[in-house]
């Protein structure tokens, strides 16, 4: 503690601490905010996971399949976000689409979405150093198991493909 001009001892003040402590809080609440809004999946997206997963899984016959290590999942809409990923991977070497294909992609997506459906594309990286792709219909919150086609990245960007 301090003295004051005149001799005696200042009181000590607890409005410094409490004004960290509130700023801190706020911080930290904000950031499990944050983290919660970005990691969502929706529900047909997590059903078109899931979908292609079971199917993945199944593919093991006598043995394990590679294992999964990370991956993305895209819809319909999402057309472009997986011809950049393309891009990344060398497996294209132009991200351009001309505006006719762009527009009828646009418009696929639309006309799926306004029936509440959805095409879900997982592109996964196994520990193979490998890339697989698989697409499903997902209608609401429900994937169709018969539509899933469990295939190779580069079959991707093939015409009449998701990408």
């Amino acid at each position: 503690m301090s003295e004051t001009p005149d001799g005696e001892t200042a009181p000590r003040t607890w409005l410094p601490l409490v004004v960290a402590l509130s700023i801190a809080a706020v911080m930290v609440i904000g950031a499990f905010v944050a983290a919660g809004l970005r990691s969502g999946m929706s529900a047909a997206k997590a059903a078109g996971v899931e979908a292609c997963e079971a199917a993945y899984a199944a593919t093991g016959e006598g043995g394990q399949p590679a294992a999964i290590v990370g991956g993305d999942v895209y819809g319909a809409g999402e057309w472009r976000d997986l011809r950049e990923l393309l891009l990344e991977q060398g497996v294209i070497d132009d991200a351009d689409v001309p505006t006719d294909d762009a527009e009828a992609r646009d418009a696929e997506a639309a006309s799926l979405a306004s029936a509440g459906t959805d095409r879900i594309t997982v592109v996964w990286w196994l520990d193979s150093d490998a890339h697989l792709a698989c697409t499903v219909d997902v209608t609401g919150e429900t994937a169709d198991v018969e539509t899933v086609v469990l295939r190779s990245l580069e079959s991707l960007a093939t015409p009449g493909s998701p990408a």
